[in-house]
């Protein structure tokens, strides 16, 4: 059962969805335990079982469909009612872990560590890539930037900062985006608009006219302060406003104002 738990938390700390499917009440000669559990992917794999047969079988079609709700709950099966001859009912619960968004940090300098820092408590699952040598939980050392996106699946809901120590690191990462096409839910990179500017002219001047709607930069909002925290939280208020599809960013206090 601990390499049962342990599976668990692995999926858990890298952000990969499953449906934990647990007997919680068993009536009956049923063939599983009460506590009996597995892990669904969403291809239809397990790890764990219930007890096989016809009832993990539907259990498993049961799961992948709450990849598709996204909801919890309760579901009572009679196991002759599925062509299980030793009778007896069972109550399984479905619990969808959801897929937590990534953040992937290119930069082990201050700003990147800031971020790092703020990120941990609002549910992404955020890794660090630099060149250098690190020893932290959430730090991916690669020797080229590049190489990270051979070894690495980038989805349309990842969220992606460029805030690494060179101009010409940070133009190869974001060349490396577009020479694959690559689409995300947001990418910043840390630029004065100077240097943005240049960067998307010589991205336009090598791959035509690409879609620049998911680049933020200069990365943040303008809520003042300079310090590498105070830049790192101005991003991470930028990230949150796309996130929960925020076009218009506005002072709670307004509510108050305009309501008199």
């Amino acid at each position: 059962m601990i390499e049962f738990y342990e599976k668990m938390l692995e999926l858990m700390r890298s952000g990969k969805e499953f449906v934990l499917v647990k007997v919680v009440d068993r009536k009956g000669p049923a063939p599983t335990e009460t506590g009996s559990s597995m892990i669904v992917f969403e291809d239809g794999s397990i790890f764990g079982t219930i007890g096989g047969g016809n009832l993990e079988y539907e259990a498993i079609k049961e799961a992948k469909e709450r990849f598709k709700t996204k909801e919890n709950g309760l579901k009572d099966y009679k196991l002759d009612e599925i062509d299980m001859v030793c009778g007896g009912n069972v109550t399984i619960y479905f619990q969808v872990f959801k897929a937590r968004i990534n953040v992937f940090i290119f930069g082990l300098g201050h700003i990147g560590i800031s971020l790092l820092y703020h990120l941990k408590n609002l549910g992404y699952a955020v890794k660090l890539i630099d060149t250098r040598e690190q020893s932290i939980p959430e730090y991916i050392r690669v020797n080229k930037y590049e190489d990270f996106f051979n070894e690495n699946t980038i989805r349309e809901d990842d969220f992606i900062v460029i805030a690494t120590y060179s101009h010409d690191e940070d133009f190869k990462i974001l060349k490396e985006i577009y020479k694959r096409n690559l689409k995300v839910k947001y990418l910043a990179i840390v630029a004065s608009k100077n240097k943005i500017k240049i960067f998307k002219e010589e991205i336009m001047r090598e791959f035509g006219n690409v879609d620049f709607s998911f680049l933020y930069s200069p990365a943040g909002l303008d809520i003042g302060g300079k310090t590498p925290d105070e830049i790192a939280i101005s991003i991470i208020s930028e990230m949150q406003s796309v996130r929960y599809n925020k076009e218009k960013v506005r002072h709670l206090r307004d509510d108050i104002h305009n309501n008199r």
